[in-house]
């Protein structure tokens, strides 16, 4: 989206309506609970992260925040710089309405934070969090306003001199998954937006 405003590139004209495509196909993808599902596919698979995460039902809730994300970021954009602002606003209504459902499945108040497994978190014996569902969560304004605090937190808190893929704390409260490295941008674009950037600087 960025990229088609800055350049006006004539190869990207079509791609919003390949776009609304792709996005007809998740539409039509959607289970009871009006999310994407991350098991029972019989042609794609889910691809967010293979590293961190316990297991494929974890990938639950950050799949959805990026459908999300895509819609508001992606496809609403290129509508309304196409003049379809109706379509736009659909888009972005459509992710509000799934970043609402993911907050009621997945959103701890007491934690401050999206926890992956959080209705399987007593089973579990730990709460699951992935640095890609919280950057995407930051980088999407989809926390609840005021609350992003922990989330920055928990970012800034990987050691990236080591190469472990899950790290545990709070006395294994919390067991938390690290990013494949190439996806590790993710969690550096979330740091800089909310105001870590001397953690990049460290980092890089």
């Amino acid at each position: 989206a960025e990229l088609t405003r800055a350049t006006g590139a004539p190869e990207l004209a079509g791609l919003a309506p390949r776009m609304a495509r792709f996005d007809q196909f998740l539409q039509r993808s959607v289970k009871a609970d009006g999310l994407l599902p991350v098991e029972g596919w019989v042609w794609q698979t889910v691809w967010i992260d293979h590293i961190g995460f316990h297991n494929e039902a974890d990938k639950h809730c950050a799949l959805n925040l990026y459908w999300a994300g895509f819609l508001t970021q992606g496809l609403a954009r290129l509508l309304e710089w196409n003049g379809q602002s109706v379509q736009a606003a659909a888009a972005r209504s459509r992710a509000a309405a799934i970043v609402q459902r993911v907050r009621r499945i997945y959103w701890s108040a007491a934690d401050g934070i999206y926890i992956d497994n959080l209705p399987r978190r007593a089973a579990d014996g730990s709460a699951h969090v992935h640095a890609r569902t919280l950057a995407m969560a930051l980088m999407f304004d989809q926390a609840p306003k005021g609350s992003e605090r922990r989330a920055v937190e928990l970012l800034a808190s990987f050691p990236t001199d080591r190469n472990d893929s899950i790290i545990s704390l709070d006395g294994g409260r919390i067991r938390l998954g690290f990013n494949y490295p190439l996806n590790d941008i993710w969690r550096l674009w979330a740091m800089g937006r909310h105001g870590r950037a001397d953690l990049i600087v460290k980092d890089l």
